[in-house]
Parts: structure tokens; C-alpha cells; sequence
């Protein structure tokens, strides 16, 4: 297990710049959208509209991180034969909130619940990563 509870002293890019719509994306840059999509669909075969959520989410991430796909944390966030994980590199290494909730939306398919029942402390483990969540599913760490 890789422990990275530092976070970058980057900042996110926070400027404030409409961000294209997923058909604009589409139309746009189709190489990126085919990336987000593939992943999304790989674990949403049946489910069009959280998969576009999924990339709607990631597509969020891609343009919030610095560097985009080449971040210096990709290694960390790849998973199945080169997919990424834009979303969590925002989470784990640019301080981006997360509810336990959310999470498990944006990892569909993806964790392995470690421990807890509900009723305490859960721990979610995501590729390299474990991260545990308060009863109220506010993330405590990641390690």
C-alpha cells in the first residue's frame, strides 16, 4: 500500500472558465472524451446517465488538474491496462472534498469495502490507496 497523506503545495487551477458541455467535449477533443468514456462505460454498460456523469465528473478533473494527462500522480491513479482516475488524483493530491457518497458513485465498480458496517469508521480500498470515512462519510484519510 502507497501512503500519501501530503498533499501537493500546487494549487488546482481555479480559474473560473465554463467547462464544455459533454457533447462539446465530444466534438472538441473526441481523444479525451474517448478516454473519460471508455472508462465510465467499462463499469456502466447499462447505465448511459451515470456513465455521463462519470465523464462529466472526470472531464472536470482533466481540466482542473495541472498537466492534465500528464500529472506527475497518474502512476498512482492507473488502473486496468492504462485507465485514469482524474477525479481521485483532485481528491488525494490537490485537497478536492469527498463524501463517501461520492466516492462510490464516481468508483462504480471499482472498491473494495475493507471494513465497517454503516455504523462506524468505513474503510474503502481504490487501487493503491485504502481511504476510511467517518460515520458521517466525510474522508478522514487515505494511505
Amino acid at each position: 500500500m502507497v501512503s500519501c497523506s501530503v498533499l501537493s503545495n500546487r494549487p488546482l487551477n481555479r480559474e473560473v472558465t465554463p467547462l464544455p458541455t459533454l457533447k462539446e467535449l465530444k466534438q472538441v477533443n473526441k481523444t479525451v472524451y474517448d478516454i473519460l468514456a471508455r472508462a465510465a462505460y467499462k463499469y456502466r454498460s447499462g447505465d448511459d446517465f451515470g456513465a455521463q456523469k462519470e465523464i462529466n465528473i472526470q472531464s472536470k478533473a482533466w481540466s482542473a488538474i495541472p498537466n492534465a494527462f500528464g500529472n506527475e500522480f497518474i502512476p498512482l491513479h492507473t488502473y486496468d491496462s492504462g485507465l485514469v482516475n482524474l477525479h481521485m488524483i483532485r481528491v488525494c493530491h490537490y485537497g478536492y472534498p469527498i463524501t463517501r457518497l461520492a466516492f462510490q458513485e464516481i468508483n462504480y465498480g471499482r472498491y473494495q469495502v475493507i471494513s465497517g458496517n454503516g455504523t462506524g469508521d468505513v474503510v474503502l480500498r481504490l487501487g493503491r490507496f485504502d481511504y476510511r470515512f467517518s460515520n458521517t462519510g466525510d474522508l478522514i484519510e487515505f494511505k
